[in-house]
């Protein structure tokens, strides 16, 4: 591996069910059973077609807010409201209501 060597993690931002349903790839927390192959302690970048971010050294409120901002507009809301109903998001970090 590089010494200046960056980690992407690429992926299409929604999938569709057998139904033909839209769901978001980026979610507040994964099911019990699903796999993970690259622990958060090692992921860097995380790229999707609505843009990249660069995770490394970030607290869990800070990654979730900006991994929310590369998922799907039309999830954005609902992910953000999951993530501070799960205390992901601390208050300090959270959009003002308007």
């Amino acid at each position: 591996m590089s010494k200046e060597g960056k980690a992407f993690a690429c992926l299409h931002s929604t999938y569709k069910t057998k139904d033909s349903k839209m769901e978001s790839r980026i979610v507040p927390c994964l099911k019990y059973g699903d796999v993970v192959t690259v622990p958060r302690s090692i992921t860097s970048y995380v790229a999707t077609e609505y843009g990249v971010v660069n995770l490394k050294g970030r607290s869990c409120g800070e990654r979730a807010k900006l991994l929310i901002s590369i998922a799907h507009p039309d999830f954005r809301d609902e992910l953000e409201r999951e993530a501070e109903e799960k205390n992901i998001i601390p208050k300090a970090l959270r959009r003002r209501k308007r």
